[in-house]
């Protein structure tokens, strides 16, 4: 559940959207900046917060795959521009290079963002100070609140199901072929792969041909392991569960959350064999497209 100052920083954004609003909203806590998001007419244009765990540029090279060199080199051009009194950002530079595709620089910017609201959301304390500024956006990197707002009401809530059988509450929607996943398979090590949301419904699997497993008999181990690091992560302070990393003595398990208000996450199992930061970039690859999948289901 929200507490009162979450909830007043939710509700301001909603009245904010809700009259089309265009400005600055700045986020001060003990009378010190650490944030700001940028709205015009009702929708997000940008956020970014001292508090969240990534940079723009960070999400970049994560989820965009842009090579650090190739930020560098061009965060080098921005600050040139800058200095010549231009208006540029990063993630437009990018695209004009035709270092990152239109929808996948979407996709970043959503992920930046979002993570940027969440945390500051989250702040205690925080109070919002509306600025009408004219800023220029990009039409085609606007964003309505509600797609970036996480369920903040509920929370990320992980089934508790028993581990010694399947419950009840576990059910398959494609249990043939994950065709998603099959691009998983080429990894070194690579074993199962999951996809399925936080209730224990697995929307698609896929398994190597020489492993034996039952991936719905690991489903309630892997929400209960899951569950586990939510709690720890916010009682840690950390915020939001993000992923998780399982490591054991002939394999290991990795699962990274790919939409919080849906609570749906990717998982992949690989031998000792198997590269984690390899596994991190090839789901980073897919993100984009398990979203499409997702939003179906």
């Amino acid at each position: 559940m929200m507490d009162s100052g979450e909830r007043a920083v939710v509700d301001s954004l909603k009245n904010a959207a809700r009259l089309k609003w265009s400005g600055l909203l700045r986020a001060t806590l003990a009378g010190k900046q650490v944030g700001v998001i940028v709205m015009h007419d009702g929708q997000v244009a940008w956020a970014a917060s001292t508090m969240q765990s990534e940079d723009f540029s960070a999400v970049l090279e994560r989820v965009g795959l842009v090579s650090r060199d190739k930020l560098t080199a061009a965060n080098q051009v921005l600050q040139q521009q800058r200095s010549q009194g231009k208006t540029a950002n990063l993630g437009s530079l990018l695209a004009e290079e035709c270092l990152i595709s239109p929808s996948l620089l979407r996709s970043c910017f959503k992920t930046h963002v979002s993570a940027a609201i969440a945390s500051l959301v989250a702040a205690p304390l925080l109070f919002l100070q509306a600025e009408h500024e004219t800023v220029s956006v990009d039409s085609c990197l606007l964003f309505d609140l509600d797609d970036l707002l996480p369920d903040f009401e509920h929370g990320i809530v992980f089934s508790q199901a028993s581990s010694a059988e399947q419950p009840a509450g576990v059910s398959v929607y494609e249990a043939e072929k994950g065709t998603l996943l099959t691009g998983l398979t080429l990894l070194p090590g690579y074993r199962y792969s999951f996809i399925a949301d936080t209730e224990g419904k697995i929307l698609t699997y896929h398994v190597a041909d020489r492993v034996q497993v039952q991936v719905e008999r690991i489903i309630p181990k892997a929400l209960d392991w899951l569950s586990a690091a939510s709690t720890l992560s916010t009682e840690a302070e950390m915020g939001l569960v993000l992923s998780a990393y399982l490591h054991g003595e002939t394999g290991s398990l990795f699962a990274q959350m790919t939409d919080f208000s849906k609570q749906f996450f990717v998982a992949v199992s690989f031998s000792a064999d198997g590269k984690l930061g390899v596994i991190k970039h090839k789901i980073s690859e897919l993100i984009p497209a398990v979203r499409k999948f997702t939003e179906v289901h």
